[in-house]
C-alpha cells in the first residue's frame, strides 16, 4: 500500500489560499498498519492572521497529485504516528 498524503489548507473566503502543507512535498512519510491505519498531525505554533472569515481544508489522497499552493509559508510542525499505539514510530520536522 502506498503511503497516504495529507494536505491542509487555510482559506480567505471561498476564493483565496493563505497558506497550503503538503506532507508529500515535506517528504513527511504517513507509515500506515497492516489494515491501513496512521495518523498525523500538524501544530501551526503562530497565526498572525487579521480579522476575517477563515476556512481549513483537508485532504487526503493516496498519490502525489496535490499542488502546494497559498501567498504566505507559515511555520508548522508534522507529527506522524504509525496506528494509534505506536509513538515509538514518531516522525517530526519542523518547517518553516
Amino acid at each position: 500500500m502506498e503511503p497516504p498524503t495529507v494536505g491542509v489548507a487555510l482559506n480567505y473566503g471561498m476564493s483565496l489560499t493563505v497558506a497550503c502543507v503538503v506532507s508529500q512535498t515535506e517528504n513527511i512519510l504517513i507509515e500506515v498498519d497492516d489494515i491501513g491505519r496512521g495518523e498525523v498531525t500538524i501544530c501551526f505554533p503562530s497565526l498572525p492572521l487579521r480579522k476575517g472569515v477563515y476556512y481549513v481544508a483537508t485532504t487526503l489522497n493516496v498519490d502525489d497529485s496535490l499542488p502546494k499552493s497559498g501567498v504566505v509559508n507559515l511555520d508548522h510542525k508534522w507529527d506522524a504516528i504509525k496506528a494509534h499505539s505506536n509513538c515509538s514510530k514518531r516522525n517530526s520536522k519542523l518547517r518553516q
